[in-house]
């Protein structure tokens, strides 16, 4: 398998410092007239004077130390499945990663942000890629009697900052996304939470919809700040 490092020098893509993503948040609290924290949506805020393809690179160079630990962990989740989607796909690093990995799987990404869904597509013609395809969609549009797949990877748009309610109410519109088939899967990147009422809660809404095996690979990394981030990649199977 190649490794993400190999992709990045690739891609030319340098492992950036922590001033350098600080800098980059500035960019987008100017345009936002607001405090943009991690996980926020991406470039929405493009301003002239910083390319996208500039602001990707930092993005990713600051990014690099959690997709060596995420995108491995996804990777071992998802191996055997025919047809993946990625929700909120960013960069489209990791997507990329998964289909250089996995030529005999299909591989769809879907964004909101069509300035992040044009820049994927580059990034997918560069690397020569036929088995990805990119499509400008809020993913509360897909419809679920149409557009099934055998593994639905949410890691964009949730994580260490996000809110224990708000990764049941985004994990149960993603859920819907998944094949019914048997072996059918939900790879998900979740903060490590230790409320146990919350954990009930989030196993009978899993289990109600038809999910029967869950399993957790704990990954542990240092984030955009130098902080420590505790989060789990976790597998729900049909």
């Amino acid at each position: 398998m190649i490794t993400l490092d190999e992709l990045c020098k690739e891609l030319g893509i340098v492992e950036g410092s922590a001033e350098e993503y600080e800098e980059l948040l500035s960019t987008w609290e100017l345009w936002a007239g607001r405090k943009c924290e991690p996980g926020s949506v991406f470039l929405e805020g493009l301003e002239e004077s910083v390319s996208y393809a500039e602001q990707a690179r930092l993005f990713d160079g600051s990014a690099i130390r959690v997709s060596r630990v995420i995108a491995p962990a996804v990777a071992r989740a998802m191996w055997d499945s025919k047809t993946v989607l990625e929700v909120g796909f960013g960069t489209a690093l990791r997507l990329c990663y998964y289909a250089r990995n996995f030529p005999q799987t299909y591989f769809t990404g879907i964004d909101k942000n069509l300035i992040a869904v044009e820049f994927a597509r580059e990034r997918v013609r560069t690397l020569s890629l036929d088995n990805v395809d990119i499509i400008h969609q809020n993913m509360l549009d897909i419809d679920p009697n149409k557009n099934t797949y055998d593994a639905v990877v949410n890691v964009q748009i949730t994580g260490q900052d996000t809110p224990s309610e708000e990764i049941l109410r985004i994990q149960s519109q993603v859920r819907r996304l998944v094949s019914l088939k048997p072996g059918s899967r939900l790879v998900a990147l979740e903060p490590k939470i230790e409320d146990l009422t919350w954990k009930r809660r989030l196993i009978a809404a899993v289990k109600e919809d038809g999910f029967s095996k869950v399993r957790g690979e704990e990954v542990a990394f240092e984030h955009y700040r130098n902080e420590p981030w505790e989060c789990v990649v976790r597998t729900y199977t049909r």
